[in-house]
């Protein structure tokens, strides 16, 4: 797990990395840890969620708030005038996602991630709850505003018909609607 604060609407958000991920989230943690350990070596602190350095000073050179994916140069605190290491920009993120839609020739945004992530875990059977909690989100009126799960509980008309048997079948041509328009059954013959 890993805990993303000040996530949206300054929230602090918890997120389960899957499994297939762990390889790649090593490395970065090992790559996140030396650059932290350069920092420790040249004095640089971390950038702080607002007033939490004044409050806890030795925080700014702590391992635990070290960002996973920090920021390739130091700055300027715009504030305090102080150089820091920030996290890396979301535009990055936005970026790799742009990246990534087109190699693979498709159009997401990385909200709509979001989306697809909630909607895939309803799909699986997860409790709208549980999903509501993974979101972080306080009204499970939002959660569902995520989810676009009204056509799973639909069944196509088509299915039903061709799901069930036909008391003529066999004996009479049989006239079914389908998407590409009507479909014909053959009459046996003999």
């Amino acid at each position: 797990m890993v805990c993303i604060r000040g996530a949206k609407g300054g929230k602090d958000r918890v997120v389960v990395w899957p499994v297939s991920l762990i390889p790649e989230i090593t490395q970065q943690l090992q790559h996140a840890r030396a650059i932290w350990e350069e920092d420790q070596r040249t004095g640089t602190p971390l950038a702080m969620p607002e007033g939490l350095s004044k409050k806890y000073p030795e925080f700014q050179f702590n391992w635990m708030w070290a960002w996973l994916f920090p920021a390739h140069n130091i700055c300027r605190h715009p504030r305090t005038g102080v150089l820091v290491r920030y996290r890396r920009h979301e535009a990055n993120v936005q970026r790799a996602v742009k990246y990534a839609c087109r190699q693979l020739g498709i159009c997401v945004l990385p909200h709509e991630l979001r989306h697809g992530y909630a909607t895939h875990c309803l799909e699986r059977g997860v409790n709208p709850r549980a999903i509501q909690a993974a979101m972080g989100h306080v009204s499970l009126e939002t959660t569902m505003g995520y989810l676009h799960a009204e056509s799973l509980s639909v069944r196509s008309p088509l299915e039903v018909l061709e799901a069930a048997a036909c008391p003529l079948d066999g004996l009479i041509g049989n006239v079914l609607p389908t998407p590409g328009g009507v479909h014909t059954r053959s009459i046996p013959s003999g």
